[in-house]
C-alpha cells in the first residue's frame, strides 16, 4: 500500500497507558555473541516463532494497556469466547497466563532491533474496545503503529455511536460519537501498513440501516488501501451471521471504498 490515508488528526486522550512493546534496557549487552553467528534467516525465523502468527486480544488493565494470546486464534470466535470479558477493566489475575514474552526484548539490544517489528506486523491485533487503539496510538513510537497490518474490532452496536443523539454525552465513553470518529481517524491517518481490517457488529438490532450515508457508515470511508475489508453482523440472541442482499451489497461497496488505492 502507497501513500498517507488522510490528513487529520484524532484527539488527545486524557491518560497515557504503557506501551504493548518495552524498550531495550541500556544495562543490558548490545548483542550476543551467540545470535551473530546465526544467519539472519534463522535469526528471523525464531523471532517469528517467539514473537509472531497470533491473534492478541488488547485488554485495559489498570494504569496499562495489556495484551493476551488468543487460545482459540480462529476468524471462527469473533466474539473473543476464549477470554473474560474487557469491556470493564480486566483483572490482572483473570489474564496473567498466555502473554508473549516480551521481557525478551529487553535482554539484548540486538534482539529488540531485529525482532520488534514483528510484534506488530506479524499478529493481528484484536479489539473490543475502540479507544484501545487509541491509548495504543499514544504511547508507542510512530512507526511501530505504522508496521501493523492486521486489525481486528469486536464492536457492540446495542448503544450504537452516531444514531441517537444521547451518544454525544461523555458518559456513553467509549461507545460515543468522538471515540468512534477518532478510532476511524487513527486507522486512516497513522497506519498505512494495514493490510486487512476486520469489524464484527454484535448487536440486538436487526434492522440496522445498511447505507453508506449512515452517520455510524461516514468515519469509515476515509480509510483506503486496505487489501481486505471484511464486515460480520452477529446478534446478542441466535448468534448467527444474517444473511441479507442488502446487507452484501453494502458489505461490498464499503470493501470497494476501503480498499481503493490512494
Amino acid at each position: 500500500m502507497q501513500g498517507s490515508r488522510a490528513s487529520s488528526q484524532g484527539e488527545a486522550l486524557p491518560h497515557r497507558r504503557r506501551e504493548l512493546s518495552v524498550a531495550p534496557n541500556p544495562r543490558f549487552q548490545a548483542g550476543s555473541p551467540i545470535l551473530q553467528r546465526l544467519p539472519a534467516e534463522i535469526r528471523s525465523k525464531i523471532y517469528y516463532e517467539v514473537f509472531g502468527g497470533e491473534i492478541l486480544h488488547l485488554v485495559q488493565l489498570p494504569k496499562r494497556l495489556g495484551h493476551v494470546r488468543c487460545r482459540a486464534p480462529s476468524s471462527t470466535d469473533p466474539l473473543r469466547t476464549c477470554m473474560p470479558d474487557t469491556r470493564g477493566p480486566a483483572s490482572a489475575r483473570e489474564i496473567k497466563t498466555s502473554s508473549l514474552d516480551l521481557p525478551l526484548l529487553q535482554s539484548c539490544r540486538q534482539v529488540y532491533v531485529e525482532a520488534i517489528s514483528i510484534l506488530y506486523a506479524c499478529n493481528v491485533l484484536d479489539l473490543d474496545d475502540p479507544s484501545s487503539l487509541l491509548y495504543l496510538s499514544q504511547t508507542i513510537r510512530p512507526q511501530r503503529l505504522a508496521a501493523v497490518k492486521r486489525l481486528q474490532l469486536k464492536w457492540d452496536f446495542l448503544i450504537p455511536p452516531l444514531v441517537i443523539p444521547e451518544t454525544k454525552d461523555p458518559k456513553w465513553f467509549p461507545r460515543d460519537d468522538q471515540t468512534w470518529e477518532s478510532f476511524w481517524r487513527v486507522i486512516a491517518t497513522q497506519m498505512p501498513g494495514l493490510v486487512q481490517l476486520t469489524l464484527v457488529i454484535y448487536t440486538e438490532h436487526r434492522k440496522l440501516a445498511w447505507r453508506l450515508d449512515e452517520g455510524w457508515v461516514r468515519p469509515l470511508l476515509q480509510v483506503r488501501g486496505l487489501k481486505n475489508f471484511r464486515l460480520e453482523q452477529l446478534f446478542k440472541f441466535d448468534l448467527e451471521l444474517y444473511p441479507s442482499t442488502e446487507f452484501d451489497s453494502f458489505h461490498q461497496q464499503l470493501h470497494d471504498i476501503m480498499c481503493a488505492t490512494v
